[in-house]
């Protein structure tokens, strides 16, 4: 994996998976525009947290994949 960071605050917003060669993962949370598209999937959703919903029709994947 090949994540990138952001140079004043340090949070990971957007990384490359050797195994998904071509694609890139986004941070959503690294968006600030209420227009931003809705995601098509959602991973690691074991973890988030029972008060977040998730939008419909959304995958979601308790780990990654």
């Amino acid at each position: 994996m090949h994540a990138t960071f952001c140079p004043d605050c340090g949070s990971r917003v957007f990384w490359e998976l050797e195994a998904l060669p071509g694609r890139v993962a986004v941070a959503a949370g690294a968006f600030a525009d209420p227009g931003f598209p809705t995601p098509h999937l959602a991973v690691w959703t074991e973890n988030k947290y029972h008060w977040v919903p998730l939008p419909e029709g959304v995958q979601a994947l308790p780990k990654q994949p």
